[in-house]
């Protein structure tokens, strides 16, 4: 998973305090890193992709980095302490997940237009490899998303024409199970569109259907992109849930039972303003889950509402409202947009000093709200609007495939087209018991840790992943100026 609402790439407008800060802060957190090895890997020669996986525990982490000519894996212990390096030849395989399990460490890739699945497994203890091929048949079948799971890796899928739900659990070696969850039993597809889960989870693109929903790691903050769906799928203990957010008084729920196999639907009931057809300005929501609470917002265009729900047997905790023209009591942090509307400001970033300023961005992209857990058990929740900005037509367009808010070239080029992400937002702090707001200055989250220390690092795309192992946040990263992988504690 990516990071929720990294700033925007700048553009040349570090001033010397900021440049000497992060100088600074890259000197600090050279105590703490775990983990350094020079691989000598050419990035723009070969695709660098970097992941991590653990044990069902977590006891046991695994950063794993390849190319289109070999795989490594690095194995670390519960206190992150390197224990063994495990390497294997790979192609121009697509790395997907896996798991630790039953002494050996399980890799699972896909080759681009092909169905089968492949799994390299490693031995922890003779350090031998192993390769295999699991046929997969998705014929009717349309690919949802995928996740790592305990104890095993899941691929998912929704059946085009029939009222399935479908999981592949892979377990190691060639062993895989496919749960089919038939939707007609406990009247599940009744509340889906046209009765199709399909339907209901994809959006039309072009001609035809593409998949609309979002994968959520829940240790780590989300990506505006992700928070964006109205779909998202959750893994809870050994449960899926998925959340369909689709009018704003009712939030529809299926959980899929991976032991019992059985699917259940029920909804929430949300104290939101319902959509008035007669108003010209209707008004948005979306829904994030985080433990047991599941946070709400609604933009409309005379105020913004914020609502706290027990996912479990959905009582509203807490209900946060602000009209349009008055100051956002709530918040810990100012408003802040980052992205222009133009290829001339996609770079910049500027306070908004009012409440209607931020409903105009929601309304007009869509609003997103995420949440993610700080080290003294808080909440500390995001509140913002997010909109995917595209420009045609000559002028400059990045260049260098930097992630993580890195340093981004620019260079002109005539009739070309260029996105970038519009994202406004502001951060409440939260008691997670209560859903209650709690006063005073917020610390700088992992995710601006993370982003200010990989600000003058050459990362490749994809080249990065963060995961949690020994109690901390840990940004495994391919520096492809110094041809090394690193992990730092956050």
């Amino acid at each position: 998973m990516v990071l929720f609402f990294l700033k925007t790439k700048q553009i040349m407008r570090f001033s010397f305090v900021t440049f000497s800060l992060l100088i600074f802060a890259q000197i600090a957190l050279a105590q703490d890193k775990p983990f350094e090895k020079v691989l000598g890997w050419k990035s723009s020669a070969w695709k660098v992709r970097v992941k991590s996986i653990a044990d069902s525990s977590k006891l046991s982490s695994c950063v794993v980095i390849k190319n289109d000519k070999q795989l490594n894996a690095f194995l670390f212990d519960e206190e992150m302490r390197f224990k063994k390096e495990f390497t294997d030849a790979a192609g121009e395989d697509e790395f997907l997940g896996g798991f630790i399990g039953a002494r050996k460490i399980h890799v699972y890739s896909e080759f681009s237009g092909f169905s089968d699945i492949y799994c390299t497994e490693f031995n922890l203890e003779t350090g031998a490899s192993d390769q295999m091929s699991i046929a997969m048949d998705l014929k009717g079948e349309k690919i949802l998303g995928h996740l790592n799971g305990r104890n095993c890796f899941l691929y998912i899928t929704a059946s085009k024409k029939a009222p399935l739900f479908n999981v592949y659990k892979f377990t190691g070696g060639d062993k895989m199970e496919k749960i089919s969850f038939d939707l007609t039993r406990n009247a599940v597809a009744a509340n889906l569109l046209e009765g199709s889960l399909w339907k209901e989870l994809s959006s039309i693109s072009g001609l035809s259907r593409s998949a609309d929903i979002a994968i959520v790691d829940p240790d780590v903050e989300c990506d505006a992109d992700v928070a964006d769906s109205k779909n998202k799928l959750y893994l809870k203990n050994n449960c899926l849930v998925l959340l369909m957010d689709k009018a704003p008084e009712l939030l529809k729920l299926i959980s899929f039972d991976l032991s019992s196999k059985e699917a259940t639907y029920r909804t929430i009931k949300r104290s939101f303003a319902p959509v008035n057809l007669a108003d010209f300005n209707q008004p948005d929501y979306n829904s994030f889950l985080l433990d047991d609470h599941l946070y709400s917002v609604q933009a409309h265009s005379d105020s913004l509402n914020v609502s706290v729900h027990d996912f479990n047997s959905g009582k509203e905790l807490k209900h946060y409202r602000t009209m349009a023209k008055e100051p956002i009591a709530f918040k810990n942090t100012p408003i802040v947009q980052e992205g222009g509307g133009s290829i001339y400001s996609m770079g910049t970033e500027r306070e908004l000093d009012k409440t209607k300023q931020l409903l105009r961005k929601m309304l007009s992209g869509s609003p997103v709200i995420t949440a993610v857990k700080n080290r003294n058990g808080q909440d500390e929740v995001t509140v913002g609007a997010y909109k995917r900005m595209t420009q045609r037509a000559g002028g400059f367009s990045s260049m260098g495939g930097m992630a993580m808010g890195a340093g981004m070239y620019l260079t002109y080029s005539p009739g070309f087209t260029t996105s970038w992400n519009r994202v406004t937002r502001f951060k409440m702090l939260v008691e997670h018991n209560t859903g209650m707001h709690v006063e005073g200055e917020m610390q700088q989250s992992v995710a601006e840790q993370i982003e200010a220390y990989a600000e003058s690092i050459k990362i490749p795309g994809d080249g990065s992943a963060v995961f949690v192992a020994n109690g901390y946040h840990q940004f495994a990263y391919y520096d492809k100026g110094e041809k090394k992988l690193v992990v730092v504690k956050f």
